[in-house]
Order: C-alpha cells, then structure tokens, then sequence
C-alpha cells in the first residue's frame, strides 16, 4: 500500500514538475518579416548558410492564423511549415487556406465577398456552400513598404496572427 501511495506521489509530482503551458501571442514585426522571408540555398541565393541552419531551427514555433467575424473564430489553422524538400528550394510560408460555411456571415458580408473575389463560393452536390480559398497571402507590403499581416479579408472579416509559446 505504501509503495503505491509513494508511486502515485511521484507520478503527480512529475507531472506538475514536467507540465508546459501554451501561450499564443500576437506576432511582432519581426516575426512578419521572418515568416514572409523565401530562403532557398540555389544558384541565385543570396542568403547565408546561417540564414537557413536559424530558419530550420524555427521550425519547432508554431505560428498559427484565425479567420474572424464579429468576433467569433470561423476558421483556425497553422502556417505552413516547410517539407525537407521545401527546406531545399524554399523556406516561403506566406500562403493560407481555408473554408467556412456560406451562412456564417451575414448578407452584405456574403455580396462584398462575392463581388470582390477574394474567396471562391463553393457549392457542394447536396447544395451546401461554402467560402474557400488556397492561397490566401497572409502578407502585404504595408505604408512604410515592410511586410505587414494581410489581416482585412471584409469590412467585416479579419485574420489575426499567433505564435504559439510554450512556457
């Protein structure tokens, strides 16, 4: 009994010792910049051997992006991480896609969406609709000609970046 009353307590305390929290926080400057960065190792490269071993590394932070209307999330998904084969050729993760259900947003959301083009509207066979995209650009040249998140889909929907920081 004693012995398994001992296991116990060290299981718990090895669990509250060992436990991480997830923090998300919104991306800084910095972090637009690195994550709009294409770093190849080709003929035309101009980057840094350590330019590429410190963006590799970064691989282990997640960044992760949120389709939001009124406040309410309609999509979350994670950016892009390069394969060992986009290691290669590129290290560009500026692209996003996703889809969210037609009735989500409301009329003059839907009009603005479909006018504009930015999403394409999707109909399934049984007649469900959908807004969807697969190569969204998370980023665009800001006023001051820095990269800045492309955060203003509508009036109405927005896309808000995040790091994932584990504690």
């Amino acid at each position: 009994m004693k012995n398994t009353i001992a296991t116990l307590i060290l299981i718990v305390t090895f669990h509250f010792t060992n436990a991480q929290s997830i923090e998300r926080v919104e991306v800084t400057e910095g972090e637009v910049e690195y994550l709009e960065e294409n770093i190849s190792q080709g003929f035309s490269s101009n980057h840094s051997d350590e330019d590429l071993t410190n963006s590799v590394k970064n691989n282990l932070v997640t960044y992760e992006y949120e389709v939001v209307y009124e406040d309410e999330v309609l999509y979350r998904g994670n950016v892009s991480k390069p394969s060992l084969a986009g290691v290669s050729r590129s290290m560009n993760r500026t692209k996003a896609q996703f889809c969210f259900e037609y009735d989500l947003v409301d009329a003059e959301t839907k009009l603005e969406l479909v006018e504009k083009k930015k999403l394409d509207l999707i109909t399934t066979k049984s007649g469900d609709k959908y807004f969807c995209t697969d190569n969204y650009d998370l980023f665009i040249k800001g006023k001051n000609k820095t990269m800045v998140v492309n955060d203003q889909i509508s009036d109405k929907i927005s896309i808000k970046l995040y790091k994932l920081e584990y504690k």
